[in-house]
């Protein structure tokens, strides 16, 4: 359910992609992750996904004009922003890959996923 729940509140996603890796054998610490996910979620009832008709009020525009580093997407309707990390998973030393689309300044699709190989540097993790 949280998995599902994770597509509209893009703000517990990451904790939700911890948590699932430890579906089969879950412990004492993954029980108080999620409730502690549950109390947020309870706590912040009233975030979600926005769009914005007047693109100048959006905080993501905002953000974005402020930015030294990308201010032309400010202007933007449509963007992508992707990322991936190299070696995070300490277990199996895999990588993790994810990337967020914006239309209108409200996320309409993301992505994380951890691929099978085990990247060599983050050159090829990317």
């Amino acid at each position: 359910a949280l998995i599902y729940l994770a597509l509209s509140r893009v703000d517990i996603i990451h904790a939700v992609n911890k948590m699932a890796k430890f579906t089969r054998r879950p412990g004492r610490n993954h029980f108080n992750a999620l409730v502690h996910v549950l109390r947020y979620l309870r706590d912040h009832a009233y975030l979600g996904v926005t769009f914005y008709s007047d693109l100048e009020r959006s905080p993501i525009h905002l953000m974005l004009k402020n930015s030294e580093s990308v201010p032309e997407l400010a202007n933007e309707l449509f963007f992508t922003f992707s990322d991936s990390s190299w070696n995070d998973d300490v277990d199996t030393g895999r990588s993790t890959g994810c990337y967020l689309i914006s239309y209108m300044r409200g996320i309409v699709d993301h992505s994380s996923n951890m691929p099978d190989h085990v990247a060599m540097s983050s050159a090829e993790a990317e």
